[in-house]
């Protein structure tokens, strides 16, 4: 028999730890996940204060685990402009509507109350429009049933110079998809967005109540933790806390798999590092940004306001949408790190973790971007397949598999062990 040398017998142990707490630890990643998403939580926007209801709880989270804050305090705060959308009812021809089934309030919305008649122009021209008043019409966008070339090609302008500021309020029929965003700057009228396959083109009247309220200087927070380890270098994993919020009183946007299992996979992972009594290498940073789906504003705040030199990070990792799996891993900015990402491909082939790993290039998509653009080594990991909801009310943790948690989580314990 021959003898192993005891570097690869010390790193098999402490692998098959990792192994078996990787099975008992998707109860709690389950556990994390649904937490997050529940309704208690509010969509972790900024009605009802959810960012800060998210980040209070993660930060217990770490305290359990033992990471420690980096500095006085585990948050990192900032200041953003956000519009939000506080109530939303909407009527057509006496039939109230379904806030995020039938339509969506878009997120820049102004305030707006009252009954207006339909705008459906099969043919536009916008010498005809601009002779008219259409102060008491919505004017309705709709890609769906009219196919207006005129008014596809001029739209977005006369929207963008806010030449639409002519009438009351726009509803788009572009998709059967609603898709939900953060906005930090108001419109001065509302856009109702409805679904390609649930609206009716003969429809006549719409009664609306919307309002919003615009909050300047608004104060979130990211969430910054660390264990320390041997040598005075940072691996850093990095997920966005924040979604979409409510929209009004009805609706709000779970958000499980983006991106409630991105950081319940962080957190997984701190849980992991504690329980196994080893100290690693290099110190391990968690980094839980708030307003990513703003623009990556926390991501860019924290690099514009580093808490430790970024030339102390030896390779980042974000993880952003990584609920699902059966159909692989994305490692987007990938081509950028070809060391990185041949060790990612050579791990997951010695152990059959996914079943296709693609190999993307840099996109400024996620909190990896202004790492990267700073020169640090960063990617971003998603997983593919599986239930397809994304910034709808539908992207449930009922709904989420989290079947590669564990291999998600084994990957990066053995990049971390090989990576030099």
């Amino acid at each position: 028999m021959k003898l192993m040398p005891i570097k690869i017998i010390i790193l098999s142990l402490f692998l098959l730890v990792f192994k078996v707490d990787n099975a008992q630890d998707t109860t709690y990643t389950r556990q994390c996940v649904a937490q997050l998403s529940s309704e208690a939580f509010h969509g972790r926007g900024f009605v009802k204060k959810g960012d800060k209801i998210a980040a209070n709880f993660i930060v217990n989270e770490l305290k359990k685990w033992g990471a420690k804050p980096i500095g006085a305090s585990y948050f990192q705060n900032f200041n953003i402009d956000i519009n939000t959308i506080t109530k939303a009812k909407v009527s057509i021809d006496g039939k109230a509507q379904v806030l995020g089934e039938d339509y969506l309030v878009y997120a820049a919305s102004s305030s707006l109350k009252g009954k207006y008649q339909l705008y459906q122009p099969v043919k536009f021209s916008v010498k005809s429009f601009f002779e008219k008043s259409h102060n008491k019409e919505v004017f309705v966008f709709d890609t769906i049933h009219y196919k207006s070339p005129d008014l596809i090609e001029k739209y977005e302008s006369l929207n963008k110079t806010g030449m639409m500021g002519k009438v009351p309020a726009i509803i788009e029929v572009r998709s059967s998809r609603l898709i939900q965003t953060q906005r930090t700057y108001e419109l001065k009228y509302p856009v109702l967005q409805f679904a390609g396959d649930r609206w009716d083109s003969t429809a006549t009247e719409i009664t609306i109540d919307v309002k919003n309220k615009f909050i300047p200087n608004y104060t979130t927070q990211n969430v910054i933790a660390y264990i320390e380890g041997e040598i005075d270098s940072f691996y850093v994993f990095t997920a966005h806390y924040d979604h979409l919020g409510r929209v009004g009183q009805d609706a709000y946007f779970p958000g499980a798999n983006d991106n409630a299992s991105g950081v319940a996979t962080i957190l997984t992972l701190a849980k992991m590092w504690a329980e196994s009594g080893k100290k690693p290498k290099y110190n391990i940073a968690f980094m839980l940004f708030s307003a990513e789906e703003a623009g990556l504003l926390g991501s860019e705040y924290y690099v514009s306001h580093p808490l430790f030199s970024l030339e102390k990070i030896k390779f980042l990792f974000n993880l952003d949408m990584v609920g699902t799996g059966v159909e692989g891993l994305s490692v987007v900015n990938g081509k950028e790190h070809a060391k990185a990402s041949e060790l990612i491909e050579s791990i997951n082939a010695k152990d059959s973790l996914f079943s296709d790993v693609r190999i993307g290039k840099g996109s400024a998509n996620s909190d990896h971007y202004y790492f990267h653009d700073k020169g640090v080594p960063a990617v971003f990991l998603f997983t593919r397949g599986g239930p397809q909801f994304y910034h709808d009310i539908f992207d449930k943790n009922a709904t989420l598999p989290l079947n590669k948690v564990q291999e998600i989580i084994r990957l990066l314990n053995l990049f971390m062990e090989d990576y030099e």
